[in-house]
């Protein structure tokens, strides 16, 4: 059975610092690719998707949609 009085201080000292570098470098890599302001990478990467699958829809058309929505400024 687990018994704290059993638990070395410095491992656990050194699991807080693993659970806390794990936590950060998560947070980190979501704000990368989901949250920027600007778009993340996930964003941005279905984006060019659309764009490519609408050009690619509207190439037998005579006049195709603008892309300027698509577009960020």
């Amino acid at each position: 059975m687990f018994n704290p009085r059993n638990v070395n201080p410095r491992s656990l000292d050194r699991l807080v610092l693993i659970l806390a570098a794990w936590c950060l470098a998560a947070a980190v890599t979501f704000t990368i690719l989901v949250r920027r302001p600007e778009g993340g990478f996930v964003e941005n990467y279905l984006s060019r998707l659309h764009r490519q699958s609408t050009s690619q829809s509207h190439e037998h058309e005579a006049h195709p949609m603008p892309r300027s929505h698509l577009d960020r400024g």
